[in-house]
C-alpha cells in the first residue's frame, strides 16, 4: 500500500460521519486561524477529530496537543498492542477523521480562492497569490507534514517547511506520521500536498 504524509467550509452547518464507523461530526463551526490558544480549542472542539476522541470518554483526551500524541496516548490507555484488530480499526477511523478535520480547516472546494489562500498563509507563502493557479503552485512545490497541517491549528505552533522531499520522508517514517495515499486522494484541497513517503 502506498503511503503519503498526510492531509471551510462555506455552508453554516457540515456534517462528516466516517464511512466504516460509528462517529459523526456535526457542526456550524467555522475554523479560524490565531495563535491564541483558547481561540484554537473553540474551533476545534465540534471538529471531526473531537467527535472520534469522544467515543472513549474514559480517556482524557487534550484538545490543544498533536493528534498523533493523542492517539498513541489512546492507544498505551486501552493496551491495545500494535498489530491488535481494536488497534487497526480505531487508526481507519483516526484516519478518516483527519482527513475531515483537514477539510473542515481548509476546505474541500479546490475551486475556492479564499480556501488556496488560506493553505498559502499556513505554509507561509508571502506575497499571498491573488488567483487559484498561482495559489496550487506554491502548495505543489511546498514540503510539509499533513498530520502537522491539522495540528498547528489545534497547538498555534507554526508549521515547519521542509527545504525537500528527502528532509519531509525522514521525518515523516521517523515520526510514523504516514497516511494511507489512496484515501487522502478523494479529498479536494489535499491532494495536493501528497507525497509519495514509502
Amino acid at each position: 500500500m502506498k503511503t503519503a504524509n498526510f492531509l471551510k467550509f462555506n455552508s453554516p452547518t457540515v456534517r462528516i460521519c466516517s464511512p466504516s464507523y460509528s462517529f459523526c461530526y456535526i457542526s456550524s463551526v467555522s475554523a479560524k486561524y490565531s495563535t491564541n490558544k483558547q481561540q484554537h480549542i473553540s474551533s476545534s472542539r465540534k471538529g471531526p477529530m473531537e467527535a472520534f476522541f469522544a467515543q472513549y470518554p474514559e480517556f482524557n483526551h487534550d484538545e490543544t496537543a498533536p493528534i498523533w500524541t493523542e492517539f498513541k496516548s489512546l492507544c498505551e490507555h486501552k493496551k491495545w498492542n500494535e498489530n491488535s484488530k481494536d488497534r487497526k480499526e480505531a487508526r481507519n477511523q483516526f484516519q478518516d477523521a483527519m482527513i475531515a478535520e483537514f477539510g473542515r480547516i481548509y476546505g474541500t472546494d479546490n475551486t475556492s480562492l479564499s480556501s488556496w489562500q488560506k493553505l498559502c498563509r499556513t505554509i507561509k507563502v508571502s506575497p499571498i497569490p491573488q488567483n487559484i493557479v498561482a495559489c496550487q503552485k506554491e502548495v505543489v512545490s511546498a514540503h510539509v507534514n499533513l498530520v502537522d497541517l491539522v495540528d498547528c491549528q489545534r497547538t498555534g505552533k507554526p508549521i515547519h517547511i521542509f527545504p525537500n522531499l528527502q528532509e519531509l520522508r525522514k521525518y515523516t517514517l521517523s515520526e510514523r506520521k504516514v497516511f494511507p495515499m489512496y484515501k487522502a486522494k478523494t479529498q479536494g484541497l489535499l491532494k495536493y500536498l501528497l507525497r509519495e513517503i514509502l
